[in-house]
């Protein structure tokens, strides 16, 4: 009896697990390739066009490499601009194919322009990737086709594939349009729960602050790229969004409270070493942690409410009775501080904390008002025409490309690294009499990433991969397995494939190995043969990628760091800028606002990627870690505390007339800033220097006003509260000046720029 129960929790476990994986949107997406794939190849071979199904196929499979998750109208683009350059290349690779020495100097310039392109975003790396997929193939199968009417028949069948691909996926995208909204807003309210968590648990966390805070960071920093995808999905169809009870209006709404309340978060900074010490001394404050997380178990019951799970309990009304609590604790403890310091700073940070949750069950509320369908009840207001202003640019403009056309930038570096890297390989496998040299080609083009880490990564796992692929490939071509068996192979395979390449590229090589070995079956081709030549292929590939990565052009992070942090140190400023306006003229704009909020986000974020990427690479080019280490989390300070002063603003607007008489005290910080935003130029050598100045504008119309003596309209304490922040922004800048100034400045004759856009 024991043993069947036992069994049957197995089996409940593995059915979860299982349904997690199926659900993912991975999963997903594979299945919607390789049936796209599969169907028109299934159809031509019943039909007896074996040799057509099978370019149809290949069409398909070219172009699902553009099929990323995007906006409906940009997908169109993307999908289109890919077709074409499959046609385009395929048509020329396979007409030059057999002239080599007019082959490899246009080999080189096709992958330099697609590999110079593919940095600069995810829609430019997916249309660069399926032009990648046309030249290897084209490479493969060119001695098929002998005269122009077969290549050209040829064409015809690859567009034809391509072209059903496309209609196919459009339209799956328009049945699942809400769908996959809706699964993203849930993501972003899981990820958002993920911070909240993180920030918790520094209540009671025993490893250094700074790394809890590194952590959080990070955590920020995807949360960021998730918002960001958010809102190009969410403002595709503005026609939409201004309907007042409109779904997309509704997750919208949604969106912005996410962003609310991540704000109010960061807003709240916490002493979390002062906490740690005060929760052991007075054991009743364990309270303020719980309605934390209290408010956790609520967001979590949202993104089920949002998935479907209706059922759950809200945690609200438990949420508001712990705040009630908290409000009793509070006025004791203000009681008990008339004559104790100590317990004067504890009032004051579990007061700043209360707010800060008062306001978080406040947008929950608003959420679950939203969800139902209730929109009057959210206090979120923007202005519809506003919603243009808050899209990224949809395509690159000519001036970055210029401007990053230089041994200076680490994205012409890296189109050159591969270029050439790519080349070379092709060239060596050719002269070895390597049978597939476009193999080579192949594993040097999906191998080589911008990044060390990534490329690192990749070149273990492709060979780790492929290896075990071949493997397993051969063994089950022992078992003799038939035609069709061969078709069910390579099609389970590719399915498997494309599931793991976001999760573990070693697993997903394994399945493609054996996806091509036995694509080769399904040709008629010798598989031992071709389990032989992908090992030595990819082996051969993979190796120049890891040389290349060391001695051609080399980009490493320590040198775009400092570019990244500058960036987001300016936009900071003029996130500050922004609040100094909102004083000068009393008067909250919460377009100007957020946009300058939505940049300092962003650019934090890009700070906080390229430190990561800092710290996996070579200890040889690690040399200043704690030195960077400091700087990103002081500069991540500096953001939390000017957040601090903007939603504090936000709350109580007439509270700026009551810090109008600080205008020296802002004055001396736009100083500050400048002079931080020098010495990093300075001090860490860098080549692209930018305009300071950034808030002094501001300064030249408000000593055109006439002061004003601080009302009483405000809270009494908006001087006290604006001034700490004031003071704790001036430490900041100070101590990052200070880090700054302690480096060694850097070789400048190699230095990188990152994207100038």
């Amino acid at each position: 009896m024991y043993s069947l129960r036992k069994i049957t929790v197995i089996l409940q476990n593995f059915t979860q697990k299982l349904y997690q994986i199926i659900s993912q949107a991975s999963v997903k997406k594979a299945f919607r390739t390789v049936m796209g794939a599969i169907i028109p190849l299934v159809i031509a071979i019943s039909l007896g066009y074996e040799q057509l199904g099978m370019e149809l196929m290949l069409g398909v499979i070219m172009i699902a490499g553009a099929d990323i998750k995007e906006p409906f109208r940009d997908k169109i683009t993307s999908l289109l601009v890919a077709t074409a350059l499959i046609v385009v290349l395929t048509f020329m690779i396979c007409l030059i194919a057999k002239l080599y020495w007019l082959l490899i100097p246009i080999l080189f310039l096709i992958i330099f322009v697609l590999s110079y392109a593919a940095p600069f975003g995810t829609r430019y790396a997916s249309v660069a990737f399926a032009g990648t997929l046309a030249i290897i193939i084209a490479l493969s199968t060119y001695r098929l086709y002998q005269d122009i009417p077969s290549l050209m028949l040829h064409i015809v069948s690859l567009l034809a594939g391509s072209s059903w691909y496309v209609v196919y996926t459009l339209v799956i995208d328009q049945l699942t349009a809400k769908k996959q909204v809706k699964e993203m807003v849930a993501d972003g309210l899981h990820q958002t729960t993920a911070y909240l968590q993180l920030r918790v648990g520094l209540f009671y966390s025993k490893d250094p602050l700074w790394q809890g805070m590194l952590a959080l960071s990070e955590k920020q920093a995807e949360l960021t790229a998730v918002h960001g995808e958010m809102r190009e999905f969410l403002l595709q169809d503005l026609s939409q969004i201004r309907k007042p009870k409109s779904f997309q209006r509704r997750m919208m709404l949604i969106f912005l409270e996410q962003l609310e309340i991540m704000e109010a978060a960061l807003a709240t900074p916490l002493d979390y070493t002062a906490w740690q010490r005060w929760l052991k001394d007075y054991p009743e404050l364990d309270l303020f942690p719980k309605i934390s997380q209290c408010g956790i178990r609520e967001m979590i019951r949202l993104t089920d409410y949002l998935e479907g799970n209706r059922k759950a309990t809200s945690y609200q009304p438990e949420m508001q009775r712990m705040i009630d609590e908290a409000s009793v604790l509070l006025q004791r403890l203000q009681q008990e501080a008339a004559h104790d310091p100590e317990k004067q700073t504890l009032y004051q940070h579990a007061s700043n904390l209360r707010i800060y949750q008062e306001i978080q069950l406040k947008k929950l509320c608003s959420m679950e008002s939203v969800l139902q369908g209730e929109i009057q009840k959210t206090d979120i207001h923007l202005d519809d025409d506003a919603y243009p202003r808050f899209l990224n640019a949809r395509f690159v403009n000519w001036d970055s490309i210029q401007e990053n056309f230089t041994l200076r930038s680490s994205y012409f570096r890296y189109a050159l690294r591969t270029s050439v890297t790519a080349i070379l390989g092709f060239m060596i496998g050719t002269v070895l009499g390597l049978e597939n040299a476009y193999w080579v080609l192949l594993t040097v083009l999906v191998v080589m990433k911008p990044g060390y880490t990534v490329t690192r990564q990749r070149f273990i796992h492709r060979i780790a991969g492929t290896i075990g692929g071949a493997f397993i490939a051969y063994g089950l071509y022992l078992l003799g397995p038939s035609h069709t068996v061969s078709l069910i192979i390579f099609a389970l395979s590719f399915f498997l494939a494309y599931c793991f390449v976001p999760h573990i590229y070693a697993v997903s090589t394994i399945f493609f190995t054996i996806y091509v070995v036995f694509l080769y079956s399904f040709l008629h081709k010798e598989i031992p043969t071709a389990v032989v030549y992908r090992v030595v292929d990819t082996t051969l590939g993979a190796t120049l990628c890891y040389f290349a990565l060391h001695f051609f052009w080399p980009s490493w992070e320590y040198q775009t760091f400092p570019y990244y942090l500058r960036d987001s140190l300016r936009a900071n400023q003029q996130f500050f800028s922004r609040i100094v306006s909102q004083i000068m003229h009393n008067n909250v704009d919460l377009v100007a606002y957020r946009l300058a909020r939505k940049s300092a986000y962003v650019l934090m974020a890009n700070s906080v990627t390229s430190f990561q990427r800092f710290r996996t690479e070579p200890a040889s080019k690690r040399k200043d870690a704690s030195e960077y280490s400091d700087m990103l989390l002081l500069n991540y300070g500096i953001l939390a505390t000017i957040s601090t002063m903007g939603v504090y603003l936000n709350r109580y607007p007439t509270a700026s007339q009551a810090i109008v008489v600080m205008k020296d005290q802002f004055l001396q910080l736009c100083h500050d800033f400048d002079e931080a935003l020098t010495a990093i130029d300075t001090n860490l050598s860098l080549t692209e220097n930018i305009q300071k100045g950034g808030c002094k504008l501001a300064f030249d119309e408000w000593n055109s006003h006439e002061e004003t003596a601080p009302t009483t309209s405000g809270p009494k304490n908006a001087h006290r509260l604006i001034q700490d922040q004031l003071i704790q922004l001036t430490e900041q800048l100070a101590g990052l000046k200070n880090v700054v100034s302690k480096q060694a400045p850097l070789p400048t004759e190699n230095q990188v720029a990152p994207l100038l856009i």
